[in-house]
This record gives C-alpha cells, structure tokens and sequence, in this order.
C-alpha cells in the first residue's frame, strides 16, 4: 500500500503538499477483552510472584472481577477456561487440565482491594480451600497438589462483597 501511494505520487510530477489537517490513529476493533494497563501491571506483579516460587510454570489463567462476577482476561497460548456462576456466593473456574505431563500442582496467586478475606477452593477428591487477607503484604502464592492431574481443575471463588480480585494461575511441578 505504502510503495503504491509512493508509486503514484512520484508519478504526478507535482511536489506532495502536506494536508493541513492532521490524522489521528485509525480504531480498531478489538479481537476479545483486554487487560487495562492498570490491570495488566497487576498481572505482571502476580507473574513476578510465581516465578520467583517456581521459576516457569504453565500458565493456566488470568482473571478479574467482583463477588458478582468474575471474567478471564485472555493471555495469547492459555487455552481459556470456563467461569460460571457457583452456589452460595461462589464463582466456579474451570481450568484446562495442564498439557505438561509433569506438571501434578496447581499454583494460586491473588491481589484483591478491600481488608477482608478471599478463598479459593480447589474442588477435587481431596479438596483444598486457601485464602488470604485482601490488601496486606501483597500477594500470596498458593500450591495446591492435584488428585488428577490429567482432568480439568475445579475451583470455586470467594471474592468478598465490595472487593475486587486479580488471580493469576498456573500448574507447577510439585
């Protein structure tokens, strides 16, 4: 496009005059939800967290919201989850089983507003609930081991009234 517009000026024999009025970005539409910076800064906070715990991880899901709801905020090579409306307060994430076949924990990490406390339970055989206290010492990280880890994890968030959650997951070798 650029070498045709170039093409055809050269071909006018008259200089190119600049057009008085400038041009904006062109907008685009967006290919699904993205992070906000703000977000997004979160996000990177909670990856500097698990690898400093677990070096590399395969990463499992990012998500954001309120004890109303809960959405995943797509990351390019994570195969997205389901996130549904629990019981009782509750919000249910289903991860995709990991495709490491070494990876056997779950690995949890949050940052949420608010002086209340948050729970994630990891809905298997041997269930496991964990929680941390939203706004002090910063995020936790969190290894659940996994009864089965060729089948999808189930977890069911608490996020408390008036908070907002960021939670970052990942499968680790234990």
């Amino acid at each position: 496009m650029i070498a045709g517009l170039l093409a055809l000026t050269g071909c006018t024999g008259a200089p190119a005059e600049p057009d008085p009025t400038p041009v904006g970005p062109t907008p685009t539409a967006a290919a699904g939800p993205e992070a906000s910076p703000s977000d997004a800064q979160r996000f990177a906070s909670l990856d500097d967290s698990v690898s400093r715990q677990h070096g590399s991880g395969e990463h499992a899901g990012d998500f954001s919201g309120t004890s109303a709801a809960l959405e995943e905020v797509g990351r390019e090579g994570t195969p997205p989850a389901d996130v549904a409306p629990g019981s009782s307060g509750t919000i249910d994430v289903t991860l995709p089983a990991p495709r490491d076949p070494g990876s056997d924990t779950v690995v949890m990490t949050a940052d949420c507003t608010g002086t209340e406390t948050y729970w994630i339970r990891v809905v298997q055989e041997n269930p496991n609930r964990v929680g941390a206290t939203c706004g002090e010492d910063g995020p936790g990280v969190i290894g659940v081991p996994l009864d089965d880890p060729t089948a999808p994890t189930e977890l069911e968030v608490t996020v408390p009234e008036g908070s907002r959650i960021w939670l970052a997951t990942y499968y680790a070798a234990g």
